[in-house]
């Protein structure tokens, strides 16, 4: 037997708790700030169709031999969980420059010795073609391979990875293959990406042949050589690579990255539960023991104690131990017991050596320079970042950006905060300021604001289900917050005593535990919004605001009488609104606004849901919750052999428990691939420009499931394999395609949105044949030795238990599936434009001749409103042969395009034809560069358009021909970054090599020398050979150009590298520029907020027929302003409320066909209830009318009602009640619609399509108890 079964033994006989063997877990690893930064803009990206908004400060762009390094500050608004840490920039913020790859570990590293790469049992799963057995049956026993997995000696679940590039970022996962023994990495989404691991490193090649190195080579090593490596650690396991240098197509120029590991961080997770033991059938034991008796009613008895003396098999059930974390005594073991009036009296005995706390030690990289051909970004500052300064090729300063954060520590225990955190923790750090400087002068100064500045930490506890803080989010020295709720169990049987034939119990004896506050983990927007950023103030003066709102979703909630769709809070915040403001402005120039859902009703779809709880009229989270089973075994023997025993056939089953799990529902994860928590199917973003609504654009999504093959669609939606504690595994990519875009005018003489343009999107997938195989396994028994010696293997099934109590049920719940491999393509793009009674479209199609392997579109078609078609063709590398085609797929060059046929396709005649030849140059890297390019019309014969003759060793051009035959030579300076002269008519052979080699042209002492030194060589070549020269201000512009007629023109920049002034030849001034920039000491820190729009329908009634005619009144956004966002929208309520227009402002258009409409709303104060509820009417998709319900409650008097009349027609009747509201019992929102003619009534669900006919006066009722 091996040796690992014995200390696994040894684990579950303990004595102590022997169900805390629990299997396979899908562990949360957690990483450094810069780390789980990349890892938050990959999983939950910024997009519409999850709310994020694109929030981002260029600073720089650093061009070297085609590549280009963007340094950029970007931020990510969805909200900040409890112990979320900042990066060295700020909380929420992230540099460009932090190129990566980081990981998530599912169940075990990868690359451990028994990690999944190792594991040859894992090999390429194919849907529908694998016996159900492998890899879950076999090896030296039948459940030898499921013990494997399920103890953790095995690994089944890959790991995924997210990488960021130069230009793109995504995750990848390693992929078996058919044998097992090896594998390949594959993207997913898949791409042409290539991705290699060798020798500790991951190297990715990009489709243009540019390749990334993350890490340094070399296996294991301390903790010290692995951070050198370029390697981050989450205590002792790689967690994320760093990237170390970046080598471009033509294996010329090189971006290395320097590091600098940072202080080492904690990271804390705070984890409640309950286990809950109950044996309706203790009638084998020997002893039995029940709390109140002795010994368990010895005074200060302690469950370690309590253990030492009762093996924990023999205490009486139910118990419980309920762990709550980061208290002390961090659990409590509760042994209840019925007194004499059958009343459930609790006996507690405390732990000090079990909490629900996992701590783990992050070791983190700075990226302190970053250098390349003729300069270096200088990054000062470790762990918070001071300032990066960029150095020319001399290490002279061109210019530098200067970082100001403050520390924002705990409310209410400051002191307190570093034994949580670490010695080093100051607070949470935000980025308040960023000057750009030349020295040390301020040029440009952006001013950041945030929301109520908050402390994340360690130091917190208490979270809603989606890990946000929420009304219950506790500093810890608060004391113990229980997170679990209030949860009810009946147990079976409660046994006096086991005597006298064992029917001395009491039957069906309820106990519960976990917290008194059921909504514990509910969301609350204002707690979300804490530290948020809400205001950045340009160098200008102007600035732009941010007002975000948490995300919704529609909760079904069932009732006795009814269910409904109600809208809910859920994690994560989106943007509601961005206003724009000029310098000095009180109120908006611009303001943008965002409603989401299919009826603007502000939901969106979530992904695996909390679960409410079953108990009846409970509409809280329930505790998420799994069972297994204790079997108590001793070894008996029907021989006289005394020796240990070897297998099952000499042990019997003397006892059995049944252990249950109970935690709080966010130890789950319900976000999409560990990314967004919602996703929204449409997006409606309204325009209001210099006060006057301009328009919308509507932007639809395809459904989270449209994309995903049969299998997958039910990950979405489940959360934990049934009956475990294991997680679904997700991948991304395939979700978040546009469906479609249309963008409106407002015509403001008809009130109403008028469509301009639309446009259509259509996809199909590509899937590749293999799948990630994830195989599960999850201990359903679990076996404890009370007495005897044995030394099998306790899970090895292949002879019977000796005659024992009867046990039926498998050792194991297992399984496998695939994670499909594939690549979401755009087939069809359908463009229409309105324009009054006419409608023209283009259809744009897009074919694939070289799928799976090869991404790229073979043609496109376009098809106009009269069936005209131009198509074109596109060749790639792979599409031809050659061997300088091979070697560029070979550098995975597969992204570049060769040749463009353009074709008539509705006459059959080709339009015109180009192709760029390729060829290997014998320069540097054996260069790989174009070295011709030829064009034709109309069919006829290819004709060379222009030669490459020649290029340098950085891969510049040094040479090329035209098509009337000249030839144009460069010569390049400054490090060979930039061209110096431009000789036409001139061979390149011809220059002298007093030019060609030149350390003056190489590496300037001055713009004045340079400038002399190229004058020889206008006076060298004379005639019609004609010579440009060119000085540079390095990694800024041109300073100077001198035309072949040898006159000059001048450019002058300031410290930072804006153009102020252009002069001609004589230094006389003939163009300047003035840049408006407010000091930093100028700049306005007081804000002032200003409101939402809001749209209210009104009746008016035309003076000549009587009859009303229907204005829907608008009040714009940004009308009104307050001191805060709440203040300027109830000012904008209000304002609205008591606006009654009069008939002689606007056209009085009477409806012919009005219907009465009237609206009742009635609330029981005793059970929570929106304070606010609105009503929309849809036609076609757009809401024509607004309405809000006057608030009742039960003792009302008089009723307050409201009246609309609405155009007889169909609508869609969407209600909006405030998301904020915690239902109870069967008091939630409920509504009706009365037909008061007929006494007809329905019961509506928000969404549903109702007639409203001429003729007839309807009613339409809300209330939070049963409609009547």
């Amino acid at each position: 037997m091996k040796k690992i079964n014995r200390v696994l033994i040894a684990v579950c006989t303990s004595g102590m708790l022997p169900a805390l063997c629990q299997g396979q877990v899908n562990n949360i690893v957690p990483v450094s700030p810069e780390a789980a930064a990349l890892g938050k803009m990959v999983n939950y990206p910024v997009n519409l169709n999850t709310g994020i908004p694109d929030i981002n400060i260029p600073l720089h762009e650093i061009s070297i031999g085609g590549l280009k390094l963007h340094v950029t500050l970007y931020y990510h608004a969805g909200g900040f969980k409890i112990n979320e840490q900042a990066t060295r920039v700020g909380l929420g913020w992230s540099l460009s420059t932090d190129l990566q790859i980081t990981r998530t570990i599912n169940d075990k590293d990868d690359f451990h010795p028994q990690g999944y790469i190792n594991n040859n049992l894992m090999k390429a799963f194919y849907h529908n073609q694998d016996a159900y057995g492998y890899p879950l049956s076999g090896g030296e026993y039948p459940n030898a391979n499921a013990y494997y997995l399920a103890f953790g000696q095995r690994d089944g679940m890959p790991d995924k990875f997210n990488y960021r590039l130069l230009n793109k970022s995504g995750s990848f996962y390693f992929q078996k293959n058919d044998s097992g023994t090896g594998y390949t990495i594959v993207p997913v989404p898949y791409d042409n990406v290539k991705i290699q691991y060798e020798n500790g490193r991951f190297i990715i090649t990009d489709t243009d042949g540019t390749v990334y190195y993350f890490g340094d080579p070399g296996g294991g090593g301390s903790v010290d050589q692995l951070l050198a490596r370029g390697r981050e650690l989450t205590n002792e396991t790689v967690t994320a690579w760093r990237c170390k240098r970046i080598q471009s197509s033509s294996g010329i120029d090189d971006i290395l990255f320097s590091y600098t590991p940072k202080m080492m961080a904690e990271y804390v997770e705070y984890t409640d539960y309950v286990e809950y033991y109950e044996n309706d059938n203790p009638c084998n034991l020997t002893n039995y023991y029940r709390s109140d008796q002795h010994p368990m009613t010895l005074n200060n008895l302690s469950y370690e104690n309590l253990v030492t003396m009762i093996p924990f098999y023999q205490i009486s059930s139910p118990k419980y131990m309920e762990v709550t974390a980061g208290v002390s005594p961090g659990a409590k073991f509760h042994v209840p017991y019925l007194d004499a009036q059958q009343n459930v009296v609790d006996k507690v005995y405390p732990s000090e050596n079990i909490a629900g706390v996992r701590r783990s030690e992050i070791r983190g990289l700075s990226v302190s320079e970053i250098s390349f051909r003729g300069g270096k970004l200088i990054f000062d500052g470790i762990d918070n970042l001071n300032s990066i300064r960029l150095l020319d090729r001399n290490g002279i300063e061109v210019k530098s950006w200067h970082f100001f954060q403050s520390y924002e520590n705990a409310w209410y225990y400051p002191h307190a905060t570093t034994a949580y955190n670490g010695a080093g923790f100051q607070g949470t750090r935000y980025l308040d300021s960023l000057h750009v400087r030349h020295g040390t002068e301020t040029y440009e100064c952006y001013r950041l604001m945030y929301r109520n500045k908050f402390c994340f930490g360690n130091h917190l506890k208490g979270h809603d289900v989606w890990g946000y803080c929420n009304a219950n989010t506790r500093e810890r020295n608060w004391g113990g917050l229980v997170s679990l709720p209030l949860t009810a169990v009946t147990a079976s049987r409660y046994y006096f005593s086991i005597n006298y034939g064992c029917m001395d119990f009491a039957s069906n004896v309820n106990i519960s535990f976990g917290g008194h506050d059921r909504w514990a983990e509910k969301p609350d927007e204002e707690a979300m919004k804490r530290g948020i950023l809400e205001r950045i103030v340009y160098p200008t003066g102007g600035s732009v605001s941010f007002d975000f709102e948490a995300n919704r979703y529609q909760e079904r909630f069932t009732g006795i009488f009814h269910e409904q769709l109600i809208p809910q809070l859920c994690g994560g915040l989106r943007i509601r609104n961005i206003s724009y403001y000029d310098a000095g402005a009180t109120l908006p120039s611009t303001m943008v606004y965002y409603r989401y859902g299919d009826l603007e009703e502000g939901t969106g779809v979530l992904c695996n849901r909390p679960q409410l709880t079953t108990e009846p009229l409970r509409h809280s989270y329930d505790a998420v919750k799994f069972q297994q089973d204790i079997l108590y075994l001793a070894t008996v023997y029907t021989g006289p052999y005394t020796g240990p025993c070897l297998d099952r056939s000499c042990l019997a089953i003397r006892n059995i428990e049944s252990k249950t799990t109970y935690r709080p529902a966010s130890v789950l994860d319900y976000t999409y691939s560990n990314g967004s928590p919602i996703y929204y199917t449409k997006v409606t973003t309204y325009n209001r420009d210099l006060g006057e609504n301009t328009g919308k654009t509507v932007t639809e999504f395809y459904s989270p499931e449209t994309f995903l093959d049969g299998w997958s669609r039910h990950l979405l939606n489940d959360r934990l394999i049934e009956g475990t504690n294991i997680s679904w595994l997700k991948t991304n990519g395939l979700i978040g395609a546009r469906k479609s875009v249309t963008n409106y005018r407002y015509n403001k003489d008809v009130q109403r949105f008028e469509p301009i343009n639309r446009r259509r999107f259509e996809y199909m997938v590509s899937w590749r044949t293999q799948q990630l195989r994830v195989v599960f396994v999850f201990p359903r028994v679990l076996y404890q030795i009370i007495s005897g010696n044995f030394g099998g293997n306790l899970y090895d099934n292949g002879k019977p238990f000796a005659a024992s109590m009867p046990y039926w049920q498998p050792d194991f719940i297992m399984g496998q599936y695939g994670i499909p491999v594939g690549s979401l393509l755009l087939t069809a793009e359908t463009e229409e434009w309105f324009d009054e009674d006419e409608v023209q479209t283009l259809t744009t199609t897009y074919q694939y001749d070289k799928l799976p392997n090869f991404l790229n579109p073979s043609r496109v078609i376009w098809t106009d409103s009269k069936g005209h078609s131009i198509r074109k063709d596109f060749r790639y590398a792979y599409d031809l042969t050659g061997d300088v085609y091979g070697q560029m797929v070979t550098r995975n060059m597969v992204g570049l395009l060769i040749e463009t046929v353009e074709t008539n396709q509705t006459l059959g005649v080709e339009l015109s034809r180009e192709r760029t030849n390729y060829a290997v140059f014998p320069v540097g890297w054996s260069l790989i560069a174009p070295a011709s390019v030829e064009r034709s019309v109309k069919g006829e014969g290819l004709e060379t358009d222009i030669t490459f003759n020649a290029y340098d060793q950085y891969g510049n051009v040094l040479q090329l021909t035209e098509r009337d035959g000249i030839t144009t030579s460069y010569l390049w300076g400054y490090n060979a970054l930039y061209p110096v002269a431009r000789l036409r008519g001139v061979d390149y052979s011809s220059i002298p090599s007093a030019y060609t080699a030149n350390v003056q042209v190489m590496n300037p002492v001055s713009d004045a020398s340079l400038r002399t030194f190229l004058d020889g060589l206008r006076n060298h070549f004379l005639g019609d050979q004609e010579v440009s020269s060119y000085t540079y201000k390095q990694y800024i512009g041109l300073s100077s150009e001198t035309r072949p007629n040898g006159l000059t023109s001048f450019y002058e920049y300031d410290g930072i590298g804006r153009l102020v002034l252009e002069r001609d030849h004589d230094q006389n001034l003939t163009k300047e520029y003035d840049y408006s920039i407010v000091g930093p000491k100028h700049v306005s820190l007081q804000h002032r907020y200003t409101n939402i729009p809001l749209m209210r329908t009104y009746n008016l009634y035309c003076t000549q027929s009587g009859e009303p005619a229907m204005y829907n009144y608008m009040l714009p956004g940004g009308m009104h302003s307050g001191t805060s966002q709440a203040v300027a929208d109830d000012a904008a309520q209000t304002s609205l409320d008591q606006v009654f227009p009069h008939p002689s402002i606007f056209p009085c258009n009477p409806m012919g066909n009005a219907v009465r409409v009237d609206f009742f709303a009635m609330y029981h104060t005793a059970f929570d209830h929106p304070e606010k509820m609105e009503v929309d009417f849809l036609q076609n998709g757009h809401v024509v009318a607004t309405h809000t319900f006057q608030y009742n409650h039960v003792y009302s008097y008089p009723i307050a009602t409201s009246t609309l009349y609405l155009p007889a027609g169909q609508y869609q009747i969407s209600f909006r009640p405030s998301a904020d509201v915690n239902y109870d019992e069967n008091f939630f929102m409920g509504y009706g619609i009365i037909t008061h003619e007929t006494s007809q009534r329905n019961r509506l669900s928000s969404g549903d399509t109702f007639t409203l006919q001429y003729g007839r006066t309807y009613e339409i009722r809300a209330s939070n108890y049963v409609f009547q």
